[in-house]
């Protein structure tokens, strides 16, 4: 028998763990209908060995690339006799977020391709899930509207893939998980644009959220996901200097990512997950924190590397972490963009404390 972790929405920074019946071990891929007040999505702990996570990102194109990987990574997960948690790093619904809960891109862009896989999944946001008025892929990169972050959480009650607030903390197993929304602190550079733009509060509510949590931590291993990385060999760059920008602290580089993610990530978390470019890397580690970015869920773009990391791929493809203890098993797994949408692991580390 094995344990269920119920994850239901709730205000802001709260600790939302539950735990219901156990069910049968055939069921791992089925599981029953929610307890009462136990709303979905739930995860199926293993009953040994590794908890398995599956970490995809930029995922919502609608595009061949996102159902060629989706469905490698449902290959993969099976041969591996199940994965037991989705993880999507934000950039759920391009080019423009939502436009409110009811539409149904939410449903062709982020649930129908990983349906499959018989699991449920968290989520953070990204910037083009935040929008922007004007509906064209570079407008909604700029991530100016909240109402479309609301939207998507909103939405995500009633889904598998579950988004419980705009930064969470979960614990699943021996796994402390935390969600940050990184796109609230973009524009923090400039405080009189995101204070109209509703981000300044959520930024200064996250940050105190992060100070209590790191001062009382909910499991021995801790991963930490966002949507902006924090070293990348991408075309985005690095956090302080995205886009090439060469002064931390001028709107769009990222210096208010930076600062946060210096003060309560870097560190003291054994993980940090990102997205942002599109492709795979093993960015290395800062203090103590190893950095992964997992951006190629729905295309990748080829890029001179900006730096050198320990690896980086132009591909299409996903991440499995396998957590077991206080060591987990990080490998970067490779689609190719046309032929079998099967994948083949690139690059492999093990990560411990």
């Amino acid at each position: 028998m094995r344990p269920l972790i119920a994850v239901r929405h709730v205000a802001p920074v709260a600790v939302v763990t539950a735990i219901a019946a156990a069910i049968a071990l055939g069921c791992a891929h089925a599981p029953p209908p929610p307890a009462p007040g136990l709303p979905a999505p739930y995860v199926v702990l293993p009953k040994a060995g590794p908890l398995r996570l599956l970490v995809l990102g930029d995922t919502g194109k609608g595009s061949d690339g996102q159902r060629r990987v989706a469905e490698a990574a449902r290959q993969v997960c099976a041969a591996e006799r199940g994965c037991h948690l989705g993880l999507l790093l934000g950039d759920n619904l391009y080019p423009n977020g939502l436009d409110d809960e009811a539409d149904p891109r939410w449903t062709t862009l982020v649930e129908e391709p990983y349906r499959a896989l018989g699991i449920p999944f968290l989520a953070v946001l990204g910037n083009h899930d935040y929008g922007a008025p004007i509906p064209t892929t570079f407008c909604g990169g700029l991530g100016l509207e909240e109402r479309r972050a609301e939207a998507q959480i909103a939405r995500s009650r009633r889904s598998f893939v579950h988004l419980p607030d705009r930064h969470w903390r979960m614990r699943v197993g021996d796994v402390e998980l935390v969600g940050l929304d990184t796109q609230a602190l973009f524009h923090d550079d400039l405080p009189a644009l995101a204070g109209p733009l509703g981000m300044r509060d959520d930024a200064r509510r996250q940050d105190e959220a992060l100070r209590r949590w790191n001062a009382e931590p909910r499991a021995r291993f801790r991963i930490a996901l966002g949507h902006h990385p924090w070293r990348s060999a991408g075309p985005h760059g690095d956090a302080g200097a995205y886009e090439g920008i060469p002064v931390e602290g001028l709107l769009f580089s990222g210096g208010a990512i930076r600062r946060f993610l210096d003060a309560r990530v870097i560190g003291r978390f054994d993980l940090y997950l990102a997205g942002h470019d599109h492709g795979l890397q093993d960015a290395g580690d800062e203090r103590g924190t190893a950095l992964f970015v997992s951006g190629g869920g729905g295309e990748h773009v080829p890029h001179p590397a900006r730096r050198p990391v320990p690896f980086a791929a132009e591909s299409l493809g996903f991440v499995l972490v396998d957590v077991e203890g206080t060591t987990a098993r990080v490998r970067i797994y490779g689609v190719p963009d046309e032929g079998a949408p099967a994948a083949r692991v690139l690059h492999e580390r093990t990560v411990a404390r």
